[in-house]
């Protein structure tokens, strides 16, 4: 098996900039504004955001920059969201800082410096922010900014596999496949394709089949092999449309109505999980009562602790919110929508 491209910076969303803060800590102006920014009613978050962040608030300073990041409620623009987000970064916030590094690193609002970036990757990463870690990983893995180094970046890689980055876990997955100065281990690189896989990646779901289909680090079986490599084709992976019918044609008739059943029920499984878990996809939905409150009830059922079942947005709701988010590896926002509740109740 040929060595297969690993993701680089800004090969997908995953890596837009775009954390919004949604822990209030600022009183109720903050959470007026994070309000009024799930509502799509941007101007208002500004209004309430923007004093908060000129007085020194760093998760107001932090999703003023969104608002500069993204042109919501004003004009796009990146030296202004940069302005804030090192603001926020310098008061030790892990997403500001995250969002410094990766403007750093494309020279979006500033003067591109691949060495200065890796300096506010690292304070986030060692913080514990999964994105850091996992462009940490990147930096070290392709030497930008420092040297290459594959040892240290399957250690940061790892960091961020552990806490749910797909991209991670397909990187370090190619690391194990190809022992890039680790050693080899199929096994091993076969269990974070698998964990990326079944967020939807489609790199890690034709790289998975491929494992099935000639038995390498799993056991050979044809027919879960040509599930996963249509999953990949569905999403126009070049080589699972190329190399599907190889597959297909392995299979007696009643492997491929097992293999189109096998197909099918991933499919499904998948595909509300793939609608939640992209970052930077934040849905401007207004937050009713009823979402609320059905929300909450689901997460006290799941043994989550979301504070009064009152149909009211608190600071005990976003935590629970948060938590499940966290533990399900899906974006953490903190905040409901009908898809989360949705996956809240098949779970």
């Amino acid at each position: 098996m040929q060595p297969r491209p690993r993701y680089r910076p800004g090969a997908f969303s995953l890596l837009a900039p775009l954390l919004l803060w949604a822990i209030a800590s600022a009183g109720a102006d903050f959470d007026a504004g994070l309000d009024a920014y799930v509502r799509g009613d941007y101007a208002a978050a500004l209004a309430q955001w923007q004093p908060l962040a000129e007085a020194g608030e760093r998760e107001a300073q932090n999703n003023l920059a969104v608002l500069y990041d993204r042109g919501h409620g004003v004009p796009k623009d990146w030296a202004t969201a940069f302005k804030w987000y090192l603001a926020a970064a310098q008061q030790g916030s892990r997403e500001a800082q995250y969002s410094v590094g990766l403007m750093l690193s494309r020279g979006e609002g500033v003067k591109e410096n691949d060495r200065a970036a890796v300096k506010w990757y690292r304070a986030a990463a060692e913080g514990g922010f999964a994105q850091a870690q996992y462009h940490l990983g990147l930096v070290y893995d392709f030497g930008d900014g420092v040297k290459e180094d594959n040892v240290k970046a399957a250690q940061w890689y790892l960091k961020a596999a552990k806490q749910g980055v797909a991209a991670a876990q397909y990187n370090l997955a190619q690391i194990y496949d190809f022992g890039e100065d680790v050693p080899v281990d199929d096994e091993e690189a076969v269990k974070w394709y698998r964990r990326a896989a079944d967020q939807g990646d489609a790199k890690a779901q034709y790289t998975l089949g491929v494992s099935y289909f000639n038995g390498e680090g799993v056991k050979k079986d044809p027919v879960i092999a040509y599930a996963w490599i249509t999953l990949a084709a569905t999403q126009r992976h070049v080589r699972a449309l190329q190399n599907r019918g190889v597959v297909w044609r392995s299979l007696s008739e009643v492997q491929k109505r097992q293999a189109n059943a096998l197909y099918k029920g991933l499919a499904r499984k998948l595909a509300l999980y793939t609608r939640l878990a992209m970052p930077g996809q934040l849905r401007s939905v207004p937050i009713t009562g009823n979402l609320v409150l059905d929300t909450q009830r689901v997460l006290s059922a799941q043994g989550y602790d979301p504070g009064p079942i009152d149909g009211r947005m608190g600071q005990l709701t976003r935590e629970a919110i948060l938590g499940f988010q966290r533990d399900a590896g899906l974006e953490e926002t903190g905040l409901p929508s009908p898809d989360l509740l949705e996956y809240m109740r098949q779970r």
